[in-house]
């Protein structure tokens, strides 16, 4: 089982990361071929695509939303996800708001709000 484990992290992006900015990660954002990675110990830009990024965060169990086609968001990193008229944002535990596509907005508030 450990080597399964094991496996799986040493395919992800995670190992891609600074050493620097450990691997507790806060949020993803797409920009173009590259993706910013925002940990609690600091930022960094790796070449790889966000939805690779998300699939390989599944597959390590580590929870959070897409929230927006540039972004996704770690679940624990969330403060709270604040409603105007006509945006949404998730104000992550960075101090950082995230925006929430309109059409996402039911379902993640749902979703994080019910674990």
């Amino acid at each position: 089982k450990n080597n399964t484990v094991t496996t799986q992290v040493s395919s992800s992006f995670i190992n891609l990361l600074p050493n620097n900015i450990g691997s507790d990660i806060i949020y993803l954002r797409s920009e173009e071929h590259y993706l910013k990675v925002a940990t609690v110990s600091g930022e960094g830009l790796i070449f790889y695509g966000l939805s690779n990024a998300i699939r390989d965060l599944e597959r390590l169990g580590i929870e959070g939303f897409h929230v927006h086609r540039s972004y996704w968001v770690s679940r624990k990193h969330i403060l709270r996800i604040e409603i105007e008229s006509n945006s949404a944002f998730a104000l992550m535990s960075n101090n950082r708001t995230i925006p929430i596509s309109r059409r996402r907005v039911k379902e993640i508030t749902s979703n994080w709000r019910n674990n």
